[in-house]
């Protein structure tokens, strides 16, 4: 599913990383959808790729200040899309987290 939350401050989204990093980096079965009031968009896929559209300066540096690299990201073929019943319960507290608005996501176009 793809869930959207609008209005979202930076502070609130790293909080939502903080608190569901370990659930949402071992189960895919979501995306996230995060729009700033400021007009910037983050995405986090079921391939905890990360895409953000808005500030990419403020973005950038931001994510140096926390030792990230620039590399080629990759996805391994044959690779798994893991959901588990156990992660229900970070799941139901994920989507309490904000209002979130849910929708279907295909990858057929």
């Amino acid at each position: 599913m793809k869930y959207e939350a609008v209005g979202v401050e930076k502070d609130q989204i790293v909080d939502l990383f903080e608190k569901f990093r370990a659930f949402i980096e071992s189960d895919a079965r979501h995306h996230l959808w995060l729009h700033s009031e400021g007009g910037g968009t983050l995405i986090c896929d079921e391939h905890d790729w990360i895409y953000v559209y808005g500030n990419l300066e403020s973005i950038e540096q931001f994510l140096i200040e926390r030792n990230f690299k620039e590399e080629m990201p990759t996805i391994p073929f044959p690779h798994l899309h893991n959901e588990s019943n156990a992660n229900d319960p970070h799941m139901e507290a994920l989507l309490k987290h904000f209002d979130w608005k849910a929708q279907p996501v295909s990858n057929l176009g």
